[in-house]
């Protein structure tokens, strides 16, 4: 008889499989943007956004929320369910400040702790934003002086004015003088160069600085000046900026001359007797064309200026008057009935055309004592010439001539 084998021993069925266990796991989103567009400045509103999404099919429960430098909005995320594999919005708003526009930067952050029933445990989460800020510096400077004109002892007061037109702090603002034409130069403003320091957005710096014009700058006719700002921004730029200002001497200032200007056909430079700029040859504020001091429209103070068409009465030589001989005054007088010699009465020649002039050297018809000089003049210069039986000219209201 055949040995029987025992068949195979049954197995034994093992633990049922189990499912992985749970690990819980969510992102945070976390975007923020200005409100207006543009170069904002200190105090200009952001909104931001704050996205959960569960990475788990398990759901969760927001148990608390920390943000930083955020203000979150109603209805915020804190005891509201993340579903499995879903999302979860919230809202939350932030405030520029100036040393966030200084760096260019918006830092905000938040942080969760979600808890999983399904799994019983918390999970903590944290993340940042950041926007990037528009950075515009700006800077504007100008110049005004007191005067648009001067004489010599003005003083020319110089207002400055720096400001800060951009969003960011500008450091090291600093005004020199790198031009003037005054006498001394940029060495005459010891208040320049002037170091201001730190100007905010918005603000402005004035100061004043002072010159008084003397006569080199009223010989000269202008007085010029350029001032240049520089300032350095957060940016890591450097800004500068100049301001120019002209100011012109009075024509009539003190220490100053009257201005010479060429008329047609004049090569004198003087303009028909009439200084210029003046109408009617009648200096400002003098009435009658009388300058001050010169009273009868005699312009004392302008020696050599005579009016067109007024006599003059000009040696071409030194006059010597030597007394002649008593011999010679009968020859005078037969030299004087002789033919070809036209001797005019003194009465006449004393007394030229009534015409008034205001030439220095001018004389009227109506001045007695002037005419009787001339007569005298005339009576002498005749002895003078017969005497010495020479030829001399003279130019009168009428011009004559006399040979011996």
């Amino acid at each position: 008889m055949k040995p029987v084998h025992p068949g195979p021993e049954p197995i034994e069925p093992g633990p049922e499989p189990t499912e992985p266990a749970l690990v819980p796991d969510y992102m945070i989103g976390l975007a923020g943007q200005l409100v207006e567009p543009g170069p904002p400045m200190a105090g200009a509103p952001m909104t931001w956004e704050i996205t959960l999404a569960n990475s788990v099919d398990s759901p969760a429960t927001v148990a608390s929320m920390s943000p930083l430098g955020l203000t979150v909005l109603e209805p915020s995320c804190v005891g509201r369910e993340l579903p499995g594999k879903g999302q979860l919005v919230c809202q939350a708003t932030a405030t520029l400040s100036q040393v966030q526009i200084d760096a260019g930067l918006y830092v905000a952050g938040v942080s969760f702790e979600l808890y999983y029933p399904a799994a019983e445990t918390t999970v903590l989460r944290s993340t940042t934003g950041t926007v990037v800020i528009n950075r515009a510096p700006g800077l504007t400077f100008t110049e005004t002086v007191s005067h648009h004109s001067y004489h010599s002892g003005t003083e020319l007061a110089y207002t400055l004015e720096v400001q800060n037109t951009g969003n960011v702090t500008l450091e090291g603002v600093t005004v020199t003088a790198v031009g003037f034409t005054g006498f001394g130069g940029t060495a005459a403003f010891e208040e320049l160069p002037l170091q201001i320091g730190t100007i905010e957005p918005g603000q402005s710096y004035s100061t004043q600085t002072y010159y008084t014009a003397g006569a080199v700058d009223v010989a000269q006719g202008s007085i010029a000046k350029t001032v240049m700002a520089t300032a350095a921004s957060p940016c890591g730029s450097e800004l500068a900026t100049t301001s120019e200002s002209l100011t012109y001497a009075s024509s009539l200032s003190g220490g100053g001359s009257l201005p010479q200007v060429t008329s047609p056909g004049s090569s004198t430079g003087q303009p028909e007797g009439s200084p210029a700029g003046l109408p009617g040859g009648s200096p400002a504020g003098l009435p009658g064309g009388s300058p001050a001091g010169s009273p009868g429209g005699s312009p004392g103070s302008w020696p050599g200026v005579v009016q067109p068409g007024a006599p003059e009465l000009v040696p071409e030589e030194p006059i010597v008057v030597r007394l002649p001989k008593a011999e010679v005054l009968p020859k005078l007088a037969d030299k004087a009935g002789a033919p070809g010699h036209a001797v005019k009465p003194i009465s006449e020649l004393a007394k030229p055309s009534p015409v008034a002039h205001t030439g220095s050297l001018a004389y009227t018809g109506t001045d007695a004592p002037a005419a009787w000089l001339v007569a005298c003049g005339l009576m002498l210069m005749g002895i003078v010439l017969v005497a010495r039986r020479s030829r001399q000219t003279y130019t009168a209201a009428e011009p004559v001539t006399e040979e011996v």
